[in-house]
């Protein structure tokens, strides 16, 4: 998952198991999601308003004994980052 930072100041998205770290003005932070699942995260720096959730569905068709490619879907997000 790609988080963009277009706004004037720092963000830091996080949530249980992951942390992308600070993200300044015009940069971007990733976090691979290696499982299927629904992920709640905050902005460490503005965590009561700034606020989304990242919903991972795997891809492609296990035909037995395989294992698929989780894939972030686009985040619903409260607040953007701005």
């Amino acid at each position: 998952m790609k988080w963009v930072n277009n706004g004037a100041v720092e963000h830091e998205p996080s949530g249980t198991g992951f942390d992308v770290g600070p993200i300044q003005p015009g940069n971007s932070g990733t976090f691979t999601f290696n499982t299927e699942g629904t992920f709640p995260y905050v902005c460490k720096i503005h965590p009561s308003i700034m606020t989304g959730t990242i919903t991972v569905n795997a891809t492609g068709q296990n035909t037995g004994g395989g294992t698929t490619t989780p894939t972030p879907t686009t985040p619903t997000s409260n607040t953007p980052l701005y």
